[in-house]
């Protein structure tokens, strides 16, 4: 049966301050970064204006990922054609925006080269370009991990359930501490939507202070490096988020009764929905696979745990030079033509059944 959580946690604007731990602490990348964040917000409005969509959805991605990213443009194309053109990429070296540009893709944010030695992890980077998108470019936003598979197009439901909800996420079991004292799942980082408001643009502001305070510095330590999952579930935590339960059992796809005592409404979404777990046990009409890879964390890794799992779409080993083959010039606008024909053309079903398109 599916389920979804809702919680509540109390924030304030003045709020922040009670994060400070010690007194105030200057991130030494944060000069970096403010350098940087005008040609951000320029970007997303750009790609927000050209897309006219209602959710600005987006993944990180290196060059290392790109066989990743692609396998999940390809699973969106079945979706809808133009779907490939609307995922906004934020690259993470210098070799990807130039590939991109050879296969005829849309341009991906570029501007954050050297945000290894600023940031040390890509974790606390993430967090502080989503406070960007939502904060100053005002967007409601998606993250998606490129190994989070659509099975049908999310977007009308999250859309309709941000008309309730601050941040929708789907359910997670890391960290297992939080889950366990709240007898839920916890926030999954990997697919996670924020609605533009006060509440979610202070509790973002805050998240990004959570990447430099104690409880998270220790983690990191244990841990090896800062995680946002860990953080988002820790600040909630801290919080004392009270999570609803009311009709949890039988709630199904109902509507489960909120009251906005508070500023900041938080959902779960229902697992059989969107699924994060092992993928033999994901329902086969989940909108979203999301499965667990406890293996690496390289692309090549999660490319061959995709493929184990059948969820690899892409036709064959030379995609790459297909797509560059196809390319074509496009236009000052053009987004949503050459390219879009170029993914569905690898589509394996299509690539076998020598469809010409």
């Amino acid at each position: 049966m599916a389920m979804w959580l809702v919680g509540l946690a109390a924030f304030s604007r003045t709020s922040t301050a009670a994060l400070n731990v010690g007194g105030s602490v200057r991130m030494t990348h944060a000069t970096w970064f403010e350098e940087r964040r005008p040609s951000l917000v320029d970007w997303a409005q750009e790609r927000a204006a050209a897309q006219d969509e209602d959710l600005f959805t987006v993944t990180f991605s290196d060059t290392g990922y790109l066989e990743v990213v692609i396998n999940a443009m390809v699973a969106m194309s079945r979706l809808d054609n133009s779907m490939p053109s609307k995922l906004n990429l934020v690259c993470l070296d210098d070799e990807l925006p130039a590939t991109l540009k050879a296969m005829g893709a849309p341009p991906c944010y570029d501007g954050m080269t050297g945000w290894q030695e600023n940031f040390g992890g890509l974790w606390a980077f993430r967090v502080r370009v989503l406070e960007v998108l939502v904060n100053d470019a005002k967007l409601d936003v998606l993250l998606t991990d490129s190994d989070a598979i659509w099975q049908r197009d999310p977007r009308p439901d999250l859309i309709d359930r941000l008309g309730t909800f601050d941040v929708l996420a789907s359910q997670g079991h890391f960290p297992s501490e939080f889950a366990h004292e709240w007898r839920t799942g916890a926030l999954c980082m990997g697919f996670i939507a924020f609605k533009r408001s006060i509440a979610t643009e202070v509790f973002l502001a805050q998240l990004v202070h959570k990447t430099k305070i104690s409880d998270t510095v220790r983690y990191a330590k244990k841990l090896g490096e800062f995680d946002d999952q860990f953080a988002i579930n820790s600040l909630l935590n801290d919080s004392q988020i009270e999570w609803l339960r009311d009709g949890f059992e039988t709630s199904g796809r109902a509507h489960v009764g909120l009251r906005k005592k508070f500023n900041l409404s938080v959902a779960l979404l229902p697992t059989y929905d969107y699924s994060r777990d092992h993928c033999e046990v994901a329902h086969p009409e989940a909108t979203v696979v999301h499965c667990v890879n406890g293996g690496k964390r390289t692309g090549e890794a999660k490319f061959s745990r995709l493929h184990e799992e059948g969820q690899t779409f892409i036709c064959c080993a030379d995609w790459f030079d297909q797509l560059r083959e196809r390319n074509t010039t496009l236009g000052a606008n053009d987004y949503y033509s050459d390219f879009q024909r170029a993914i569905r053309a690898i589509d394996v079903d299509v690539y076998a059944n020598g469809t010409v398109l």
